[in-house]
């Protein structure tokens, strides 16, 4: 199997979306390891979240919105009521300002493979989900990974 990523460094987000509102998956978890594996990078103020308290996740606010911003952005949900609130923010002009959704890098995971701990049927997954992703971009390279 081909995973396509772009030629140059990019950045993704993981980030699973409750009723409350947006959750970052932080570096270091099960999903961010395969993404680093391929060579994405997380963006810059994402890469000191979970830092010292050892968080899975960091939630944030919808007007915080920016903090969750990437070249490509991983979202998932739990459950209906959090597929709900996902949907009621894609109409929010701050989540349609970010980058990566005006460029159509939004990519709609299953939240439970994605932001939980993992596995190696998991990980076919979130391969399967990057392959897909990557497919949509333009002058990328494909990386061989082995199943």
């Amino acid at each position: 199997m081909y995973v396509e990523a772009p030629v140059t460094t990019v950045t993704g987000s993981i980030v699973r979306w409750i009723p409350q509102g947006p959750v970052v998956v932080n570096p270091g978890t099960f999903a961010d390891t395969i993404l680093t594996d391929l060579g994405m990078q997380r963006p810059a103020h994402q890469q000191s979240l979970g830092g010292s308290h050892g968080a899975h996740s960091d939630p944030i606010s919808l007007e915080a919105l920016e903090q969750i911003d990437a070249d490509w952005i991983f979202i998932g949900t739990l459950n209906p009521e959090g597929a709900t609130a996902l949907q009621a923010a894609r109409e929010n002009p701050l989540f349609q300002q970010l980058s990566a959704v005006q460029n159509d890098h939004v990519i709609e995971v299953d939240g439970t493979v994605w932001t939980s701990v993992g596995g190696p049927l998991a990980a076919l997954q979130v391969l399967d989900d990057e392959e897909s992703a990557f497919g949509q971009a333009s002058g990328s390279t494909a990386f061989a990974v082995s199943r």
